[in-house]
Formats: C-alpha cells, sequence, structure tokens
C-alpha cells in the first residue's frame, strides 16, 4: 500500500468514526483505540503519510507528540503518540465541519 492510500484509508476512518459519533468525548475514545495509536506499524505507517499528504498536520503533531510524552519516549512511543494526536486532531477537525 502506497502512502497516498494510506491516508486515503485513515481519512475515511476518521469520517466514519465522526459520522458514527454523538459527542466529541467518543472522538477522544476513538482516536486512543485507532489502530494507528495501538499498532507501531499502522502508527508509522500514518505518520510517514501524513508528513507527505498533510504537512501542516504532520508538523502541528510532531511538536506536540514531543510535549506530550514524559522524560525522553522511544521511538515507537513518539510515533505510537503522533499518530493519536494526528488522529485526534483530524477527528475534531472534521466534527466542527460538520
Amino acid at each position: 500500500m502506497n502512502s497516498k492510500q494510506i491516508y486515503k484509508q485513515w481519512a475515511d476512518y476518521c469520517e466514519a468514526v465522526v459520522d458514527e459519533a454523538e459527542t466529541i468525548d467518543q472522538l477522544e475514545e476513538a482516536a486512543n483505540n485507532s489502530p494507528y495509536a495501538i499498532y507501531y506499524s499502522q502508527g508509522w505507517d500514518l505518520v510517514c503519510a501524513a508528513r507527505e499528504w498533510e504537512p501542516e498536520l504532520f508538523e502541528e503533531v510532531n511538536e506536540d507528540a514531543t510535549h506530550y510524552l514524559r522524560d525522553k519516549p522511544t521511538l515507537l512511543q513518539h510515533v505510537s503518540a503522533a499518530a493519536y494526536l494526528m488522529t485526534r486532531n483530524k477527528l475534531e477537525q472534521m466534527w466542527d465541519a460538520r
């Protein structure tokens, strides 16, 4: 799967979550439980895809992920946090736009 397909799959996931959500609190839960935040390989793929297809979000979240984690995170912890934050931010953007 190439980065554009990964990005589209993630955007579709976010859209489906927002369509089903009844409250904004459900978005936080969905971001936290998303496969992108849980599975390192999917998180890594998302971070790489977002860097290419939504660089503003990548830059914003990359900085936030550093502050989100305490101490010195491992690369995998950083990627997982970045994927979580990307998903949460995208869900909130879509929620606000509807």
